[in-house]
C-alpha cells in the first residue's frame, strides 16, 4: 500500500498544468480551451474558471472566435510558479490545508504532522517563487513531443 500525498490543491495543480502546456506553444500559437482541457486532463468547465483567473492576473491571454484560444501573455521564463498559484486566489495559498487530509486541522486543533507540514509549506513556497513556468514546462514539452512523434 502506498500513501499519495498531494501538496497543492486541485485548482493550483490545474492552473500549473494549463500554463505548462501553454508554455510549449510557439509565440503566435494559441490553443483552444477544449484542446487544452484534453491535454491537461482538466474538466472543461473547471478549466474555464482557472483560465479566467489567470487572464485577470495577466498570465494568459485569451481570444474568442475562429483562430482564437489561449496563450501565455508574457514569456514563460518571466512567470514564477508562485505567481500562477497566487492568481487562483485560494485562501490556503494553493496548498492542501492538511497533509493528512484532516477536516479540522489548524493551530488550535492540529493533526499529528501539522507543525512539520507548516515547515514544508514554507520551503515549498520559497521553491515555487524561484521556479519559472519555462523550467516547469520542459517535461511537458518532452511528453507532447513523444505524443506527436
Amino acid at each position: 500500500m502506498s500513501l499519495q500525498v498531494q501538496f497543492l490543491s486541485k485548482t493550483s495543480r490545474y492552473a500549473l498544468a494549463a500554463v505548462t502546456v501553454l508554455a510549449t506553444l510557439g509565440p503566435e500559437e494559441r490553443l483552444a480551451s477544449a484542446e487544452l482541457a484534453e491535454l491537461t486532463a482538466v474538466p472543461r468547465a473547471f478549466l474555464g474558471k482557472v483560465l479566467t483567473h489567470l487572464a485577470r492576473a495577466g498570465i494568459v491571454d485569451g481570444v474568442k472566435g475562429h483562430g482564437g484560444g489561449y496563450r501565455l501573455a508574457r514569456p514563460a521564463a518571466s512567470i514564477a510558479l508562485a505567481e500562477v498559484i497566487a492568481a487562483i486566489r485560494e485562501e490556503d495559498g494553493g496548498f492542501t490545508p492538511c497533509a493528512l487530509g484532516a477536516v479540522t486541522c489548524d493551530k488550535t486543533n492540529p493533526c499529528a504532522v501539522h507543525d512539520r507540514w507548516y515547515a514544508i509549506r514554507e520551503s515549498l513556497t520559497g521553491m515555487l517563487a524561484t521556479v519559472t513556468v519555462a523550467e516547469a514546462s520542459e517535461p511537458v514539452r518532452r511528453r507532447l513531443a513523444r505524443r506527436q512523434g
